[in-house]
């Protein structure tokens, strides 16, 4: 195969797997992967286990450090520097290099985008006070880490009622503090079967867990030091230290929708089976993109890191000249809460 240079964006789950199956593939090629934080192949499903203190270590969450991917799997990492432009006429991307400030641009044969997804937003004030955090990435992890160590709070409310919610909410619990979760639904875990949510929230009322139902919030009270200590909603107000929002996320698209590439119903990124973007030259992969359903033929958006992964490996093959082909997937979910497993799998 001939020498190209591919260009990754993105450093959590799909851009990694997508840069070693590339060179891989083409071993002459100059695969360069960005990553705009510090951290790379990070576990953020695994997260909630290492708040509640069944994985000791938070560090042991991160698969590969950039050096080892370095080593190991034979392409350049640049973490700390943000993909800020993407010109696909030119076959060119604008880089911010956030250590110094400066931009350079790359110029690039083919390009993944692997931008992944990005936290819903509550959209009230206080969403960004010191003791509230999302949990979609290390930064968030090691906040409520450290607010957990350094503050000892003893009253947790979750808003979301959605799987991660389900396993924040466990781990609050089992570091022993008092958890409130607040949900829009009568019942938790929207998307599942009526008896087998039903029987979740009699798990989670069973561990002394608070569900409040039908709640929508409507303000958070800072005190004088910026800290939220009441979540107001349609169902009461909650006294609280902590706030974790689980409001689901969504496709991290600026780039590929400033580039005017083709986006789908659910906001994603649109593929063909080869991964190819509706930009010459320009794939994707992971939970930027709308993916197959493959039971109705019809395109859905579901984050997951075994659809990520698989579609990554297509994106990076074919980015150095393979003719590999991702057909679709189908919606397969696992999530433990206390005693109770659930699974799901299908439409």
């Amino acid at each position: 195969m001939k020498k190209r240079r591919i260009l990754v964006v993105g450093g959590l789950a799909a851009g990694p797997s997508a840069a070693a199956k590339a060179v891989r593939t083409n071993p002459a090629a100059e695969v360069t992967m960005f990553e705009a934080t510090d951290t790379v192949s990070y576990g953020i499903c695994e997260a909630p286990y290492a708040i509640g203190g069944v994985i000791e270590e938070e560090g042991k969450l991160v698969a590969y450090t950039s050096e080892r991917l370095r080593s190991e799997k034979g392409f350049e990492v640049k973490t700390l520097h943000r993909v800020e432009k993407i010109v696909p006429g030119k076959h060119r991307i604008s880089v911010r290099d956030l250590k110094n400030r400066s931009v350079v641009d790359y110029d690039y044969d083919k390009l993944i985008l692997a931008t992944g997804s990005r936290p819903r937003r509550l959209n009230v004030q206080g969403e960004d006070a010191r003791n509230v955090s999302h949990l979609s990435s290390r930064d968030d992890t090691l906040k409520i880490l450290n607010y957990l160590r350094s503050e000892s709070p003893s009253r947790a409310v979750i808003i979301g009622g959605g799987y991660i919610g389900m396993e924040i909410a466990e781990a609050l619990r089992e570091r022993g503090l008092d958890v409130t979760l607040v949900h829009r639904y009568r019942l938790p875990m929207a998307g599942l079967e009526q008896e087998t949510r039903e029987q979740i929230l009699d798990e989670l009322v069973s561990h002394g867990i608070h569900f409040v139902s039908n709640a929508s919030v409507e303000s958070l009270v800072q005190d004088k030091q910026g800290s939220i200590r009441h979540v107001v909603t349609n169902r009461g107000t909650f006294e609280c230290d902590l706030v974790i929002l689980s409001l689901g996320v969504e496709p991290n698209v600026g780039l590929a929708s400033e580039a005017r590439l083709r986006l789908g119903d659910y906001g994603g990124i649109i593929t063909d089976e080869r991964q190819q973007t509706s930009a010459d030259g320009v794939l994707a992969a992971g939970d930027c993109c709308e993916v197959k359903n493959v039971i109705t033929g019809k395109r859905m958006y579901l984050p997951l890191a075994t659809l990520a992964s698989r579609a990554a490996w297509v994106a990076g093959e074919n980015a150095a000249g393979g003719h590999a082909t991702f057909k679709g997937g189908i919606r397969a979910i696992a999530v433990k809460v206390f005693g109770l497993e659930v699974a799901q799998v299908g439409l």
